[in-house]
């Protein structure tokens, strides 16, 4: 008999430990102002906070003159909220995310003087470090089509002409107080944010500190402007805001590095104080019955112990729900293998896709016009053949899982004479895997290309 539990703790949350505004709310402190918070280094640099029920807004100063560890202090990308404060010092503030017709697909770009796959802002040598909001990446702002950003809930759009994929606002540091690059334009789609942007009370103003020199960059034909040149500004500030967060008070501390490591030890005390206690007691016939149960983090499989669901309430604590999650008597899934029984009571494995099973499609393979390198691009299906291989028994189960993959290759743009040439490079290096299935290239190749 083939039993798979799976433990799920209670009471289990997320939480970061880096210092943050979200630390200050969990401290229980929610007043407004300005506060030192460290990055992952001990170094302190100043914040003002802004909280609301359950989530707010966290503003750095321009002054902050230590590596900013940006992914700390926000929980989403969906948004972000963006001040402005004018000539006649008076403040204003607007919600600005990406087009409606993006959201979904393209979350914002948060960066700490640096753009990964985003437009690099002009004056980012001479006025750097900066904080990057990029809209959408150059794999698709490179594209003639609508775009453009959303502020205040209104789209405002324009037709890149030219496929220059800038789409951003950097916010400049500049510690060295260093001159801008003068070039700028005096398009609409600079100026609708911040015409949008809705006067803020004098209890919510910052100072000045927090406003920063800041470029923005559309297209092709968008625009390009640099902060106070038409607006009357004297800067703009960047707001990352962290959503509803929970201290977790049971269980392993999840979403941390040691956590795997953690919870393994944790279970393995328990497990073993049972095997033992069994031994002391008598009862080794009892203990022998879980020669073959073995677990992996928190996934149990036991093959041929009847008696390991009557002992469970015995091995763990009363915290830690237990579900059992076996196919039949003589089929399980344990973690990405399917193991079960023929009626000749041999084992065999196949692959166990979880995705499988959910009513949506999975994006877990880059498309071959995305912003990498094709060679590995291609190294891809070789190493899910690998995995394949290794996980099939049979031939019968290892062609279809190779199939499906390359039917998903060839609809996201892969040649099929590379995927072929990739496939020959499996079958000779790796023979060591293949040798069980008695095929010869041709076939596979007819069986999984054709």
């Amino acid at each position: 008999r083939l039993t798979i539990f799976l433990f799920v703790s209670f009471n289990i949350y997320s939480t970061l430990f880096a210092d943050s505004c979200k630390d200050i709310y969990l401290s229980g402190n929610t007043i407004n102002g300005t506060y030192q918070i460290y990055n992952r280094k001990n170094q302190g640099f100043s914040v003002y906070c802004e909280f609301h029920n359950n989530y707010g807004y966290t503003f750095i100063s321009k002054k902050a003159n230590v590596e900013i560890n940006i992914n700390d202090l926000y929980t989403t990308r969906e948004h972000v909220k963006i001040r402005i404060e004018k000539n006649d010092r008076t403040q204003a503030e607007t919600i600005v995310e990406n087009l409606a017709r993006y959201k979904t697909q393209y979350p914002l770009g948060l960066f700490y003087n640096r753009n990964n796959g985003y437009a690099t802002p002009i004056n980012h040598a001479v006025l750097g470090p900066y904080l990057y909001l990029g809209f959408l990446p150059i794999s698709a702002a490179n594209h003639v089509q609508p775009q453009g950003y959303r502020a205040g809930g209104r789209d405002f759009p324009f037709n890149n002409c030219d496929h220059n994929p800038n789409s951003y606002i950097a916010f400049y540091f500049n510690p060295n107080s260093h001159k801008e690059n003068q070039y700028s334009d005096n398009e609409p789609l600079m100026h609708q944010w911040i015409n949008v942007a809705r006067n803020i009370p004098t209890s919510s103003y910052m100072s000045d500190d927090y406003y920063f020199m800041y470029e923005m960059h559309m297209g092709g034909c968008g625009g390009y402007a640099f902060a106070h040149h038409y607006d009357n500004l004297l800067g703009a500030s960047l707001g990352l805001r962290f959503g509803k967060v929970f201290q977790q008070i049971v269980g392993i501390s999840i979403g941390t590095n040691c956590a795997p490591l953690l919870g393994d030890i944790f279970l393995y005390s328990y497990e073993a104080e049972f095997i033992q206690s069994l031994v002391s007691g008598g009862k080794r016939y009892l203990a022998s019955d879980f020669n073959f149960t073995c677990r992996y983090i928190d996934d149990v499989l036991s093959i041929n112990n009847p008696k390991f669901a009557d002992y469970l309430s015995s091995i763990y604590p009363s915290e830690l729900e237990v579900k059992e999650n076996t196919e039949t008597n003589y089929s399980a899934s344990y973690l990405d293998i399917m193991l079960s029984y023929d009626t000749d009571g041999h084992m065999n494995t196949s692959l166990h896709d979880k995705s499988d099973d959910f009513n949506f499609s999975i994006r877990n393979i880059p498309f071959l016009s995305s912003n990498i390198p094709s060679s590995p691009a291609y190294g891809v299906f070789i190493s899910q053949l690998i995995r394949y291989a290794r996980a099939s028994t049979k031939y019968t189960d290892f062609v279809p899982s190779a199939r499906r993959l390359s039917d998903k290759l060839l609809s996201q743009g892969y040649l099929c004479d590379r995927l072929t040439s990739s496939l020959r490079k499996f079958y000779v290096r790796y023979g060591e895997l293949v040798i069980q299935y008695d095929v010869p290239l041709s076939r596979m190749v007819d069986d999984i290309l054709s």
